[in-house]
């Protein structure tokens, strides 16, 4: 018997706690002071009786309540696991999902008296941002106003000893509402395959999708972090955590690394995987004018009045690419048979750097492919480089540096 430093009552001690917190087969304790060899405790304390002392009955009550709600809801990130409730047990938003499978979830769920279905969200975002925007308000009528999130992250260094590394609790609705403006900060269409088929959703990807596109390799499976690398899927969670949660700035290397594989699409064999990291660097960089400028830099909709240089460039490219893409053999039901980059894309590393050079080049190979479209299209697309061009400033088009 003696005093529980939990609750200051007197009651039975207990100096072994339980293990298996994270899953089955973990063996790593949050509490423990059995070393009885080394001494680890001294210096501070005499004894472990000083160091600690939790009553049997709290304990229990403790750890067994934590591995509840980690089995029911935790996620786990090659050792590092990651989860969230909210006070009341009320469903929530997963804050490591993308977009759509997000509002999947939603729509899925059976809310009883749900009234927010027919609620209509205005603003320049395309349709999709209302359909996630719907989500969220959904989520907000059903919490009550003293609610709380609360997040928790454990990890183990060694297979004996498990850290709490994070232990946030903030109110709901600011959950949501920093969830809400990640999403809507890095807002832009991603390609997605799910149930055989290929569409678009506005929004930003998961964490996980994220870690296999900044380091992954490509496989059957797409773009996969293998081996040894899968130990990065939690230091992306780790870096990224407190961006969504608390409102953080983007990682600048990571926004950078995002670029420097986008703008290199030869390096991939199956154009998807390129899409995929193209649309992420998109929302990276979107995400980190955002953060350095306070407000929205570029939307998915084009812009016909900007004359940004970048931006017009930007433009030319994706024209040139259009051009060729046309201009490629085709079989008798129209699918193309040439399996190969676009000279756009194969110059796409090198226009980064020096456009005006580049773009010389890009122009001369696309003759040919002007010869193979018909003759509306080709004034089609003659006027429209025009057009892109003459939206230059004087001296923007063939200087040299930004």
């Amino acid at each position: 018997m003696g005093l529980s430093y939990l609750n200051g009552d007197e009651t039975q001690i207990a100096y072994l706690h339980p293990k298996k917190i994270r899953n089955e087969g973990d063996g790593a304790k949050l509490i423990s002071a059995n070393d009885e060899t080394n001494f680890t405790f001294r210096g501070r304390f005499a004894n472990k009786e000083e160091a600690f002392s939790i009553g049997y009955e709290d304990s229990q009550k403790a750890h067994n309540a934590l591995k509840w709600i980690i089995r029911r809801q935790g996620r786990t990130w090659n050792g590092l696991t990651v989860v969230t409730w909210e006070s009341d047990l009320n469903r929530m938003p997963d804050w490591e999902l993308d977009t759509d499978t997000v509002c999947d979830i939603y729509e899925a769920q059976d809310w009883p008296d749900d009234e927010n279905e027919e609620e209509q969200y205005e603003g320049t975002n395309p349709k999709e941002a209302a359909r996630f925007q719907n989500a969220i308000a959904g989520y907000k009528k059903k919490l009550d106003f003293n609610s709380r999130t609360i997040l928790m992250a454990f990890e183990a260094a060694t297979t004996g000893r498990l850290a709490m590394m994070e232990c946030q609790s903030l109110s709901s609705s600011r959950y949501l509402e920093n969830l809400n403006q990640w999403y809507e900060d890095c807002g832009w269409l991603h390609p997605k395959y799910k149930n055989k088929t290929f569409y678009l959703y506005y929004g930003m990807v998961g964490i996980r999708d994220v870690a296999n596109i900044l380091y992954g390799v490509e496989s059957q499976e797409g773009l996969t972090l293998k081996g040894t690398n899968e130990g990065l899927y939690s230091e992306v969670c780790k870096r990224l955590l407190p961006c969504i949660i608390n409102g953080r700035h983007i990682p600048e290397e990571m926004v950078n690394l995002a670029y420097r594989r986008a703008a290199s699409p030869v390096s991939y064999e199956k154009p998807f995987n390129w899409e995929c990291t193209l649309a992420l660097a998109c929302s990276l960089i979107k995400k980190s004018m955002i953060d350095k400028r306070n407000k929205e830099v570029w939307t998915v909709t084009l812009n016909k009045d900007s004359d940004d240089r970048s931006y017009l460039f930007g433009r030319l490219l994706a024209v040139a690419d259009r051009i060729e893409y046309k201009g490629l053999e085709r079989d008798e039901k129209g699918k193309v048979i040439e399996n190969r980059q676009t000279n756009a894309k194969r110059f796409m590393n090198s226009f980064s750097q020096q456009p005006f050079h580049t773009w010389k080049v890009i122009a001369e190979h696309l003759q040919p492919y002007f010869s193979k479209l018909s003759i509306q299209d080709r004034i089609y697309y003659e006027h429209l480089i025009e057009e892109i061009s003459w939206n230059f400033k004087d001296g923007d088009f063939e200087k040299k540096k930004d």
